[in-house]
Formats: C-alpha cells, structure tokens, sequence
C-alpha cells in the first residue's frame, strides 16, 4: 500500500552526469576509466558537497550515515556529547513524574501535562528531520530531543561503544518490542485487577481499587501514546528502501539499497523479516488502532456515554473537553502523516 501511493507519485527520475561536481548530488565513475557512470541526488542534498566531498560528519555512498564521533539528530550529523544530554533529560523528567505521583497520584492532569510536552517535543523533533541547512546553533541547542525517540537512540550509544550490530536493527527492535510489551503488561494488570475488584465486598473498598485500576490504565495509555510515534517512524522507515520508494537516490541500482545506510541492502534476511513484522505493525497498530480509537470514542459521543463511562473507557479522552474528546488519536494519526512528510525524503 506504501509503495503504490509512493510509485504513483512518480519519483524514479535518474540523472546521468549532467550534475557532475554539483552540491547535492554524488556521482559513480568508471574504475577503469575514471569517466562518469551516472550520478544520483543525495538523500540528505546539503551532505553532498562539489566533486564528490561529504560535509563534515558525514560518510556513506551519498554522505547519508554520519561519521564515526558523530551521531544524527533529526537530519545533522553533530559531534558527540560528553554525555546522552537525551536520557539525562528524560531521567530528570521521569523523576519529576514519579515525584508528583506519589505525592498526588498519576491524576488526570499529570497524564495530560506529561502528553503534551512529549506531543510538542516529537514535533520538534520530527521538524528537525526535515531536509534544511539547519544552523548549527540550532541544532545544537537541541540536544535533549533524542529523549523523546524512547529507543536506543536515546542514549546514542554509537558515540560510547562499537554496536554489535546494525544501528537500524538496534533502533527498530528498541522502538517497537517495547510498545508491545507496555500492552502486555498492561492487560495483564489490568485483567489482575479487575479479579480484585470482583472479590471487594464494601462498596467504599470496590471504589478505591476502581480508582486504582483507572489510573493504571491511564499510566498504560500515556506511556502507549508517547512511544507511539518512534516506533511508527522506525516501522515506515523500513521501507525506505530503493525498489519501493525511489532509484533516484542511490548509487548502485543492482541491488535494493537501504536509503539511510546505502552501504547495507534491504535483501538481507534480518532486514526481511522486519519488513515483513514492519508491515503486520504498520498494519494494526499504526493505522488500524487509531482509527479504531476515534471510531470508538465518536459513539459513546454520539449516545451521550463519555460522562457515564468515564470510570472505565474514560483514558482514552479524559484529558480533553467533550468537544474534543477525538483528539488522542488525532494526534497519532498526525504523528503519522508527519513521519511521512519530514522523515521520507521522496516526500519532500
């Protein structure tokens, strides 16, 4: 489905050598000859620098990984830091979130604040991916976005220690097993609790546990929406590989080339068994849960239910007014339309 409305876009333009020694694009030549083979437009343009030269902190047949002592945040390759400034932001924020927990409990209003920040965040971040000459001040300033990836990204390990292996297998199975098992664990407390609930016999005690059971949900909910975005953007980013979205970013056009680390191919086995678990994830999670969520939540607007269900349905729009109790899985279906938009170069 991704690759037909990509390929009707008509994005498979080659170049020959008219773009030869021009920023933006790197060019193939003959090892015997040395004349132009043919030349392709980089998937980052401002990497690409004239006669073949990468910009600094970049590397790869196009300039699109970046070097080593260098790690990518949104579409710049930076140095490394002294330290993950990402997970040391998160920690301090996560501290604060278990501090005001036990203090006033995960409240309707602690959900909220916390949703919000990481809802503009991932946006910030998301903007960044776009394919602009961004100031290095900018960039700089930025550091801490990577807490809101809640993958390995987070700590950019590449800038500590070698990675066994590829930095986009590590990124994907951190982005996505997790979401999976935060669900997991959530209905199994969830069902656990509600065991408990049906043994209360005061009604004083039934309501405490209720109330404990909502916030367990609502802790699932905030936590599920936050790590919602990472692993959409890892599960598209999959596919961005030559025969589905474009032949006219890469080099080497015998083979199905990785558009964000053209030294690896998207033939390999391991990278074939995650497109195709990318594809069932893109397929229930990413598309159909939301929907479903927005389906579900306009008819107990429509029946006049979300007041009276509040106790037990209402994390999924408890943190927004009546009017706009539709906009939880808005924001997730925004999200995705944003990945596209920013994180998907043909796009653009």
């Amino acid at each position: 489905m991704l690759a037909l409305g990509l390929a009707l876009l008509g994005l498979t333009t080659t170049h020959a050598c008219s773009q030869q020694g021009q920023a933006g694009y790197h060019c193939m030549y003959n090892s015997t000859s040395g004349d132009c083979v043919h030349c392709a437009r980089c998937f980052f343009p401002d990497n690409c620098l004239s006669n073949n030269s990468c910009a600094a902190g970049t590397t790869g047949p196009t300039c699109e990984i970046c070097s080593t002592g260098h790690y990518r945040l949104g579409s710049v390759c930076l140095p490394c830091p002294i330290a993950p400034w990402g997970a040391v932001f998160l920690g301090g924020v996560l501290i604060s979130i278990v501090m005001a927990t036990i203090v006033h409990g995960f409240t309707v209003s602690l959900a909220t604040k916390v949703k919000q920040l990481g809802h503009f965040l991932q946006f910030l971040l998301l903007s960044l991916k776009m394919r602009l000459d961004w100031p290095s001040l900018i960039a700089q300033s930025l550091v801490f976005l990577p807490s809101v990836d809640l993958n390995s990204h987070t700590f950019i390990p590449e800038c500590f220690f070698e990675l066994p292996i590829r930095q986009f297998y590590l990124h994907w199975t951190t982005a996505v097993v997790p979401v999976l098992v935060v669900a997991l664990l959530a209905h199994i407390l969830d069902k656990f609790m509600k065991r408990k609930i049906g043994r209360a016999r005061k009604e004083e005690e039934r309501k405490l546990r209720w109330r404990c059971r909502g916030q367990v949900r609502r802790c699932a909910m905030t936590v599920f929406v936050l790590m919602f975005s990472p692993a959409a953007a890892m599960i598209i980013r999959a596919f961005a590989c030559q025969y589905t979205l474009s032949t006219d970013v890469v080099l080497d056009h015998t083979d199905n080339i990785f558009l964000y680390d053209q030294q690896h191919t998207c033939s390999e086995m391991p990278f074939q068994i995650i497109q195709a678990l990318s594809l069932l994830y893109l397929v229930l999670v990413v598309i159909l849960l939301p929907l479903g969520l927005l389906f579900w939540i306009l008819r107990l607007r429509k029946f006049n239910l979300l007041k009276q269900n509040l106790a037990t349905q209402g994390w999924m729009y408890e943190s927004y007014r009546r009017r706009f109790c539709v906009l939880e899985p808005v924001v997730m279906m925004r999200k995705v339309l944003s990945v596209l938009l920013t994180d998907l170069y043909p796009l653009q």
